[in-house]
């Protein structure tokens, strides 16, 4: 029973990831909408809201669990970065987004979701 409340506890935890990553490109998108902004602009902004997102859904998630922070937290990113990942490439239609930047991404996306995740249980 308590590995289906912990895979909850995760799911929970990337769900409020998404949704949160959802939130602050809405956001974004109003901002663009009166502003003109650079491509190198927009990659870095994505680059912070996809961040930020990780280290709420992985502060989160390893806080209700309570143990194991680093795991869960490289848990969260990772499959965090899946969803990103796919939704991205049914947008965009291509699949010119496999490169080693993608490779990259994940790395980081991983070592911010454990230190996070270390992070939540120490809160």
């Amino acid at each position: 029973m308590n590995n289906i409340e912990n895979i909850t506890k995760i799911s929970k935890g990337i769900l409020r990831a998404v949704i949160l990553t959802i939130i602050m490109l809405v956001i974004y998108a109003i901002f663009m909408s009166f502003v003109d902004t650079s491509e190198k602009t927009n990659s870095v902004v994505y680059l912070v809201i996809s961040c930020l997102s990780i280290v709420y859904g992985a502060m989160f998630a390893s806080k209700s669990i309570g143990k194991r922070g680093y795991i869960v937290g490289i848990i969260v990113a990772f499959i965090y970065m899946i969803i990103v990942t796919l939704i991205f490439l049914i947008g965009n239609g291509s699949n010119s987004i496999l490169n080693m930047v993608t490779l990259y991404k994940f790395m980081i996306a991983m070592a911010i979701g454990a230190l996070s995740g270390m992070l939540g249980i120490n809160i």
